[in-house]
């Protein structure tokens, strides 16, 4: 995993978003294509009430991986938090 992510990942744990949004952002400056990236990124960027953009890298995943489950939850958590729960229900079964 690349260096960026591991430490995105560890911001995440830790509650400082902003830390994990420089590093997930770092990480897709490497791999702009790692939708892993992308999902760290919408993670760190919600939390930060930055819906929209958090919203945007989250669709990035799903288009870059269609089969990744975890970038289908967290687009739907960021429609959930956008208070639009058909769009994250249908979200959460794909």
């Amino acid at each position: 995993m690349n260096p960026h992510l591991q430490r995105a990942q560890l911001l995440l744990e830790r509650s400082r978003c902003d830390l994990a949004e420089k590093e997930a952002r770092a990480a897709l400056a490497d791999e702009p294509n790692e939708a892993l990236a992308h999902v760290f990124l919408a993670l760190a960027l919600t939390a930060q009430d930055k819906h929209k953009e958090a919203l945007a890298a989250a669709e990035t995943a799903v288009q870059l991986s269609p089969d990744y489950d975890f970038a289908h939850y967290v687009r739907g958590k960021i429609l959930s938090a956008q208070e639009r729960p058909s769009e994250a229900e249908q979200a959460a079964l794909e």
